[in-house]
């Protein structure tokens, strides 16, 4: 088994950084999962709270994995810039990795391609403003929530093969991503908030400092 440290440091860098913006993915997944896929009392305290703000919100976490999940399956160079995605690792790879571990790479890079709502989406919603989408002359291209999750389950497994050959370690658990100060700090204060307004609470000084001082 060839160590990742064993690979030349311009593919083993590349291997990193891709990694990590995997992991960034998967985070902002969680954290719309955590929010918006929890169950309806989530969705009332968010609605209680800023719904407007939380609609926005949801749009802009869904379109940035979105984006980020088409960005990956781009071609290795487009005009005069170099891109760091999917099919650049396999090339560089290619001549030094067992042909058994390429094919498997190519065929999960396919699986992604093949099913082309995350790319339609991306050119014709988020990169580009497409002229017939935009007057509706022809249908929006949709993007589900389980298309996204069949993508990230993809790259994970994507990114786990080199782990795996590489690392000599178990299969990263980018889908268990554990988030500090995450949804559960959010949703406790907005609880807080919620209940303030319900029972007309304002934050304001104790009563003890706006009067005489207290005998000690």
């Amino acid at each position: 088994m060839t160590e990742l440290s064993a690979i030349p440091k311009d593919i083993s860098g590349q291997i990193n950084c891709l990694k990590r913006s995997i992991e960034i993915l998967h985070a902002y997944w969680k954290l719309f999962a955590d929010l918006f896929a929890s169950g309806n009392d989530k969705i009332d305290l968010l609605n209680q709270s800023a719904s407007t703000f939380f609609v926005m919100v949801s749009f802009a976490f869904r379109e940035r994995v979105v984006l980020g999940i088409a960005r990956l399956l781009d071609p290795p160079r487009t005009i005069k810039q170099d891109n760091l995605v999917l099919e650049r690792i396999i090339n560089d790879l290619r001549p030094i990795a067992e042909p058994a571990l390429v094919s498997k790479l190519e065929r999960h890079l396919n699986a992604l391609r093949k099913d082309r709502s995350i790319i339609e989406y991306r050119h014709k919603r988020i990169a580009h403003s497409d002229l017939k989408v935009s007057l509706k002359v022809t249908p929006a291209p949709s993007v589900t929530t389980k298309d996204i999750d069949h993508a990230l389950n993809i790259l994970s497994h994507f990114m786990n093969l080199i782990h795996v050959q590489y690392e000599n370690k178990e299969p990263h658990g980018y889908r268990h991503i554990v988030i500090p100060n995450g949804v559960l700090d959010l949703e406790a204060h907005l609880m807080l908030g919620v209940a303030a307004i319900k029972y007309k609470w304002r934050p304001q000084l104790t009563s003890w400092t706006r009067s005489e001082p207290c005998d000690t």
